[in-house]
């Protein structure tokens, strides 16, 4: 991709969310607190992913900040490594007027990869100039 990027401040927003856990839980690093994924877009735009997993319920909410891609037609998690393109696993809300957000129920086991794996999905938002996507960024935990 061809790496442009516009002067932008953007915002980091976080989420906070409180879980107790039981000695049981606190065994089992998956149902333990809420997981904490990020990325920074850096990649033909700029911008910031944070989402927010609950364990206990695989409810993930996020706030995704991508004002310099220019008209932005879909945002997605994929799966894949640094280098790699893999298939959309989640899909996210269009940032069309520069960021958007939501909270949304992921599969079981796409809650549980990206808990254990964030470095193998990377957020992606496209535009019709960039079909395959303007904007990546590897996950982190």
């Amino acid at each position: 991709m061809h790496t442009t990027i516009k002067g932008a401040a953007f915002a980091l927003s976080t989420f906070a969310v409180a879980a107790a856990a039981s000695a049981q839980e606190a065994a089992n690093p998956y149902v333990s607190d809420d997981a904490v994924i990020f990325a920074t877009l850096d990649i033909g735009g700029s911008g910031n992913f944070t989402g927010v997993i609950d364990r206990e319920t695989n409810r993930m909410c996020y706030i995704l900040n991508a004002a310099a891609v220019d008209k932005p037609t879909a945002a997605h998690i994929h799966s894949g490594g640094p280098g790699e393109s893999g298939p959309p696993v989640v899909p996210l809300e269009t940032p069309a007027d520069g960021a958007s957000g939501a909270c949304v129920t992921l599969k079981a086991d796409v809650a549980r990869a990206l808990v254990e794996n964030p470095g193998g999905y990377y957020v992606n938002v496209h535009n019709a100039a960039y079909p395959n996507g303007r904007a990546r960024a590897q996950l982190r935990g």
